[in-house]
């Protein structure tokens, strides 16, 4: 287990609680599992391949570049959370 996953695994299994409604937690729970299972399989192999195909650096720069497009999906996400958590709120205000 690396230090990224120790500091980020409550974070998203938290942030997958909460996006989900309360008829379908097990739905959402047990898809964020088999994501992160998924994730293992195939990060691990992944990296070892790039490594062996084409080196050091060039995994280091594929690698920073999934980074990159993670970060902005993070943000999106958010951006969109913060949207929903406004509209119901607006909502709720209505009525």
């Amino acid at each position: 287990m690396t230090f990224g996953e120790i500091l980020n695994f409550p974070f998203l299994n938290s942030l997958a609680f909460q996006s989900a409604k309360k008829d379908n937690v097990g739905e959402y729970m047990a898809l964020y599992t088999m994501a992160f299972s998924f994730a293992h399989i195939l990060g691990h192999n992944t990296g070892l391949h790039l490594i062996k195909n084409f080196g050091y650096n060039i995994t280091w720069c594929i690698m920073s570049g999934i980074l990159i497009i993670c970060l902005f999906l993070l943000i999106w996400h958010k951006n969109m959370s913060n949207n929903e958590s406004s509209k119901l709120i607006s909502e709720t205000n209505e009525n």
